[in-house]
C-alpha cells in the first residue's frame, strides 16, 4: 500500500542529501506499522537509481555492543564511528549513500554517533533511521524535530487493499474482504 506523504518526506530528504552534506531522518511509528518496510521499500527504489543503498539492523541483545549493526555488513566491527563514515565514503565512491538504521530504539550511543559524523561528513548520505515512539526522546539530540515524520496507521481502505491483494480473484465477496 502507497504511502506518498512519507515517501515524498524521504523524497525531500534524499534530494537534499545528494547534494550533500549529509544529513538525516527519522521514522517514527508503533511496532509492525510498517517504517521497516517503507525504508527498505526507498532504499531498494534508490538503489534502482544507481545510489548505494545499505540497511543495518540494531537488536535489544546488542544494545550495549558498540557499532555492533555494522559488523554485519563490514565484515567485522569497526573501532569507531569515524571508520564507519569512511567506509561509507569507500564503499559510495561518487554516488550518494542511503543507510537505512532499523530499530534505532535500541541503537548504541557510538551507532547514534554514526549519524553526527555523516552529516560532519559532506558525505552526500541520508540517515534514515525507524524507530518506536518511546525511543524519540532518546534520539533528539541526533534528529531534529522537522526531520522527524510520524507513520500514522493505515486506514480501512488500505487494509482492505491489502486483504484484497492476499486473496487475489476470490477477493470480490466484501464481506469476506471485510
Amino acid at each position: 500500500v502507497p504511502r506518498p506523504r512519507e515517501w515524498t518526506w524521504l523524497e525531500s530528504h534524499w534530494d537534499a542529501a545528494r547534494l550533500g552534506p549529509g544529513r538525516s531522518g527519522l521514522l517514527v511509528g508503533e511496532p509492525g506499522i510498517g517504517k521497516s518496510r517503507l525504508a527498505m521499500e526507498f532504499g531498494a527504489a534508490a538503489g534502482r537509481e544507481g545510489a548505494r543503498s545499505l540497511t543495518v539492523f540494531c537488536s535489544r541483545a546488542h544494545s550495549l555492543s558498540p557499532l555492533q549493526p555494522f559488523g554485519a555488513v563490514m565484515g567485522t566491527v569497526p573501532t569507531t564511528p569515524g571508520a564507519v563514515v569512511t567506509w561509507l565514503g569507500s564503499r559510495a565512491g561518487s554516488m550518494p549513500v542511503l543507510l537505512v538504521v532499523d530499530d534505532a530504539q535500541w541503537a548504541d550511543p557510538s551507532t547514534l554517533e554514526v549519524v553526527e559524523h555523516v552529516g560532519r561528513s559532506g558525505l552526500a548520505a541520508l540517515v534514515v533511521l525507524t524507530a518506536r515512539p518511546d525511543a524519540v526522546d532518546r534520539l533528539a539530540g541526533q534528529i531534529p524535530e522537522e526531520q522527524r515524520m510520524v507513520v500514522e496507521r493505515l486506514g480501512p481502505e488500505d487494509g482492505r487493499a491489502i486483504v484484497r491483494d492476499i486473496l487475489g480473484p476470490s477477493a470480490a465477496d466484501g464481506e469476506a474482504v471485510d
